[in-house]
């Protein structure tokens, strides 16, 4: 712990760059820069429930939580993100409280901890930072982890770091495991196998039926293929391969980053496409072949119209992106090969025939011609994933209940 502290105080330097870059950058402002850095000085409200959720992705799965706790607790979020807390934001609104979660410096935890008195901590996911663990559990706010899942780095991490693992994961209320691997993960990081439940993945809970999406206005009336959550390097690959296509649908390309939109319309404007571009007001017409829909929150809607759905992130090394949600819209989905972070739901849908993989575009250029002369095929895809997100979202009401069970004990004892 002594080592990485000290290696935590000689980054500072390089942290505070980082930070001032991305106040900038990803829109965060001064708010971001300061929050991060641990100068929280804005006056807080006392939040009973406090819930970690690192970035857009983590808030998605978390909703069903973050539902039930704003309904019954005052509550605070932390991000580590702008676009995650623009994402609360219009989800939202008051109903929460919002603060960027501070670097890990024992005294910036203890700082925000001070600032809002929570009474519990649920980290989602793979958040394993050892301050934030440590103080928390310090402050009788032990940490509960939820989908707690592991990478192979993690597990194979150097046996110099498994001491710390091991004293990190001492403190914690529960681990609420997204699978039997994860939990079996957990257990040889030095995690009491007394406090680990696989639970299953929150992400199937996560997603929706009960509420209805349609297409935006602007490419309502047209035949469209959505990009989703893209990445640098994807956008330029997969417009190239569409230009060689014979009179392709319309692509809407969604960045992962919106702020990349400008860069991305740029570049494919330099190759001679006819992009339009959401975030500018551009109209799609005629001649458009591409249009850049550079915005949050809006991922369901647009694939709620889309023939199918390309998931980014998997053509580039960058481990992949949520494939339940176009899924459960009953929707064809496609994605490359790069999915080590989604590998167990790549898995399940592969299972069921609802998923199709490729390696490149030149794989995702048969897809596309296999799909347009075969669309029995898309309905057929679209059918299994609808049916295969169906049958597993029981797991969502798994953790509701945990949830609410330990909501309900913090009820009794601030009674």
């Amino acid at each position: 712990m002594v080592l990485y502290k000290l290696c935590l105080g000689l980054l500072s330097p390089l942290l505070v760059l980082l930070f001032l870059r991305d106040s900038f950058r990803r829109g965060g402002g001064w708010r971001f820069f300061c929050q991060r850095m641990g100068l929280i000085s804005t006056p807080p409200k006392q939040c009973a429930v406090w819930i970690h959720a690192a970035s857009v992705g983590e808030v998605m799965a978390s909703l069903p939580l973050l539902h039930a706790s704003s309904a019954r607790h005052s509550t605070l979020v932390t991000t580590n993100t702008p676009e995650a807390a623009r994402l609360l934001a219009s989800e939202f609104g008051d109903a929460i409280s919002h603060c960027y979660c501070p670097v890990d410096f024992a005294w910036a935890v203890r700082r925000l901890i001070n600032k809002y008195q929570p009474r519990q901590l649920f980290v989602m996911e793979t958040e394993l930072w050892p301050n934030l663990f440590e103080v928390s559990a310090s402050k009788g706010l032990s940490p509960i982890v939820v989908n707690g899942r592991l990478s192979a780095k993690t597990l194979q991490a150097p046996k110099l770091l498994l001491p710390l693992y091991r004293r990190l994961l001492g403190g914690v209320t529960a681990v609420w495991a997204r699978s039997h691997t994860d939990a079996h993960g957990f257990e040889q990081l030095g995690c009491d196998p007394e406090k680990i439940t696989a639970v299953g993945n929150i992400k199937y809970g996560s997603v929706t039926f009960d509420k209805q999406y349609a297409a935006p206005r602007e490419v309502a009336a047209v035949p469209y293929v959505l990009a989703a959550s893209t990445h640098e390097g994807e956008e330029q690959q997969l417009a190239m391969m569409w230009r060689a296509l014979s009179a392709p649908p319309l692509l809407v390309l969604m960045p992962r980053q919106p702020r990349r939109g400008d860069t991305i319309v740029h570049t494919l404007r330099e190759e001679g496409l006819k992009v339009s571009q959401k975030s500018r007001g551009e109209a799609v017409t005629a001649d458009t072949q591409i249009y850049v829909a550079d915005t949050l929150g809006e991922l369901r809607d647009f694939a709620s119209g889309a023939q199918w759905v390309f998931m980014g992130g998997s053509l580039v090394d960058a481990g992949g992106h949520n494939l339940l949600e176009p899924a459960a819209l009953g929707k064809a989905v496609v994605s490359g090969r790069h999915l080590s972070n989604f590998k167990a739901e790549a898995d399940y849908l592969l299972s069921r025939r609802a998923l199709v993989t490729v390696s490149d575009t030149a794989e995702l250029q048969s897809v596309f011609e296999r799909f347009a002369l075969h669309p029995n095929e898309l309905t057929e895809l679209g059918s299994n994933a609808s049916a295969a997100i169906r049958e597993a979202r029981d797991v969502g009401d798994r953790y509701r209940s945990l949830f609410g069970e330990r909501l309900a004990e913090l009820a009794v004892a601030s009674s």
